[in-house]
């Protein structure tokens, strides 16, 4: 399932991204933004995959936050390396490290502190979000 990204949303809801797999690698498509099959950065791929695991299913939405979300996983910012802005966190039981790459600051100029993850069936996102 292939959708654009959709973007800003709310106070709750900044963006949310339609990842998908393509020749081994999670990618999204934002218009908005100039990307197509843009590939999710080392780490951020992962994320996805566990939230595909949780949920059961390839097609989901990825939501994220600037603010806190009651529920949602949180990454804290911990620096740059070679370019790209390194966030951390828990997914489960597991610490997980991500790089968010320079398309990344397209989202949040600021680079926030925290930023705040969720995701749900891209089904669900679309009937929510979707105008």
């Amino acid at each position: 399932m292939k959708f654009p990204a959709i973007h800003p949303l709310s106070d709750e809801v900044d963006y949310v991204l339609f990842p998908y797999e393509l020749h081994g690698c999670i990618v999204y498509d934002d218009p908005i933004a100039g990307l197509e099959a843009e590939e999710l950065c080392e780490g951020a791929d992962e994320v996805v995959r566990y939230f595909m695991r949780e949920l059961n299913t390839p097609s989901i939405a990825l939501l994220s936050s600037g603010h806190p979300q009651e529920g949602w996983t949180s990454f804290e910012y911990q620096g740059w390396e070679n370019g790209w802005q390194v966030y951390s966190g828990r997914l489960g039981e597991v610490d997980q490290e991500m790089k968010l790459c320079p398309n990344f600051l397209l989202y949040y100029p600021g680079k926030p502190r925290v930023l705040h993850f969720t995701a749900v069936p891209a089904s669900d996102a679309l009937e929510r979000y979707a105008a």
